[in-house]
């Protein structure tokens, strides 16, 4: 057995996955980005309606951590409360299991298909929404292609003694052996920052016979925790207090959930087993061709079934879930910085939703202080004083940096690749702060 040609085929084939996953969250985002823009902004303080937005909206684009980026960003501008991008965040992780479902729908063999149909659509197409649509199809054919890869990588060392013995020292017998099957879970996907590619690799391990049901499942808990760790890396340089509360809910959710889950860790897996026999699967050890055919619906659905239960129980205790994560974030200061300039957080440049709700939160500041600057000029004209004419300098210059900062990060949003109503946006944005003329553009951002 060649172990360099196992680990080449694994990490390429979970490369594709990735690669696939990104392409297509892309094209959808790029294909429904001023769609998701309004559903968020006129979310309404129900959190039950925030909880469905959330599904539907990450279902949408397969990514909860490109939402959750989304919601970090607007929350940080201002543009939506805390309460609202909490419940939107516990639905965002029940929408982010559709790519288990795709998975276990077995859809592999329309990968090459969906690859041959996707690249000259994506390469070729005069119409920048047709690239879009081809990025999606090569993004869902390069996704499957990924675990095609990932399986023949891995049929060779199930039966293998020593990789045998290697699997067989995880068990979920015991608390201690449920929790480490967790910190795996949990390890790999902060490594990969993507809990679809662990989950897709859990489900082909599993499928071919190198893990139980139960130990796929501890798996799936740990990786759950693990995608927290985008929306904790966007907050990283952020001075949004509003943003590190956001991102500590969405971390204390998955690991407040995944707590009550392990308390009662075999019932959960017995539900799940029940439910997915009730729904006409096979039984779930079940075995074609050397392959556990049935494992991978069982997995989906029970990752699926944990967020749902999650979501019920945070949206009944969600106030008491924001205090925690207010008490956990940092703190508000008194700055002794007269003015700040905007720092602007680089890892909003994958969701450029979130980046431009950004950049509307920071020129609405720079309208309010050109507001004040215009009423300091106005005073400065019929009162001679040296003092108001100083701070009136102070705040020009800063209005300067804020304008030289906020153009600088605009340029870098749209070399990143924007669709046809993001450029426009940013084009205006540009005119807007170049002009330095907020006063008369400020109902547009506030």
């Amino acid at each position: 057995m060649d172990i360099t040609n196992i680990l080449i085929q694994t990490i390429g084939g979970l490369g594709l996955f990735i690669l696939g996953m990104k392409i297509m969250t892309e094209g959808l985002e790029m294909s429904a980005g001023q769609k998701i823009k309004q559903v968020l902004e006129a979310i309404s303080s129900n959190r039950v309606i925030g909880c469905i937005t959330g599904a539907g909206i990450t279902a949408l684009i397969q990514s909860s951590s490109a939402t959750t980026v989304m919601l970090i960003g607007f929350v940080s501008a201002g543009i939506m409360s805390l309460e609202n991008a909490v419940g939107v965040i516990l639905g965002a992780n029940i929408g982010t299991t559709i790519t288990g479902q795709m998975i276990a729908f077995k859809l592999t063999k329309l990968a090459l298909p969906a690859i041959a149909i996707g690249v000259p659509m994506k390469f070729f197409s005069k119409k920048r929404r047709y690239r879009h649509i081809g990025d999606i199809i090569l993004g869902f054919g390069l996704l499957f292609y990924g675990i095609t890869v990932m399986k023949h990588g891995l049929a060779p060392i199930k039966s293998d003694p020593q990789f045998i013995a290697f699997f067989t020292q995880f068990n979920t017998d015991t608390i201690a052996g449920i929790l480490l099957c967790i910190s795996m879970g949990t390890i790999a996907t902060i490594m990969v920052q993507s809990s679809s590619a662990t989950i897709g690799l859990t489900i082909t391990l599993a499928s071919q016979g190198l893990l139980s049901f139960p130990i796929a499942m501890a798996l799936v808990l740990g990786e759950n925790i693990g995608t927290t760790i985008t929306a904790e890396l966007a907050t990283i340089g952020s001075r949004s207090i509003s943003a590190h509360q956001t991102a500590r809910a969405h971390t204390l959710f998955n690991v407040l959930g995944v707590g009550i889950i392990v308390i009662f860790f075999q019932p959960f897996v017995n539900f799940v087993n029940y439910i997915t026999l009730f729904f006409g699967a096979s039984p779930v050890n079940e075995v074609v061709d050397g392959e556990t055919v049935n494992i991978a619906r069982y997995i989906a659905n029970g990752h699926t079934l944990f967020n749902i239960l999650n979501a019920m129980i945070f949206l009944i205790f969600l106030p008491k879930l924001i205090k925690a994560a207010i008490f956990l974030s940092p703190k508000r200061k008194t700055s002794t910085e007269k003015y700040k300039v905007p720092e602007f957080n680089t890892t909003f440049i994958d969701s450029t939703i979130g980046a431009l709700a950004k950049v509307r939160g920071e020129a609405t500041k720079m309208a309010r202080f050109t507001q004040k600057n215009l009423i300091k000029i106005r005073k400065s004209l019929t009162i001679k004083d040296n003092d108001i004419l100083t701070r009136r300098q102070e705040i020009e210059d800063h209005i300067d940096a804020m304008q030289k900062s906020i153009i600088q990060y605009l340029t870098t949003i749209y070399q990143g690749g924007v669709n046809e109503a993001e450029a426009i946006e940013i084009s205006e944005m540009m005119r807007i702060t170049n002009n330095n003329l907020f006063q008369k553009k400020q109902r547009i951002f506030l």
